[in-house]
């Protein structure tokens, strides 16, 4: 599982977002908005597999989550009971939420 070097022209956000959870000081939710391609959904998954990450060692400062303990499985494969997505129905014409 890579952290966040796979993805480019994030770095503010993302040393925001580590930041942030690193003082503990996490929000209930984050909207992750912009134009289709940009690697919105992506930095999202991976930020919340950061911080539920339940490799030992992981979280205190967050490092890169391993991707294959329970909680970075259950977010990859969209059924963790803490992370929901919303984004808009795939066959609607809008698509605005």
């Amino acid at each position: 599982m890579q952290g966040t070097s796979d993805i480019l022209g994030h770095e503010r956000t993302i040393e925001h977002l580590w930041a942030t959870a690193n003082r503990d000081a996490l929000h209930h939710a984050y909207l992750f908005e912009g134009p289709k391609g940009i690697g919105k959904h992506t930095l999202a998954l991976r930020f919340a597999m950061a911080v539920n990450c339940e490799q030992e060692g992981s979280r205190t400062p967050m490092k890169t989550p391993c991707g294959t303990c329970d909680a970075c499985t259950q977010i990859l494969m969209g059924n963790h009971p803490d992370v929901i997505t919303v984004e808009p129905e795939a066959g609607r014409a809008s698509r605005i939420i």
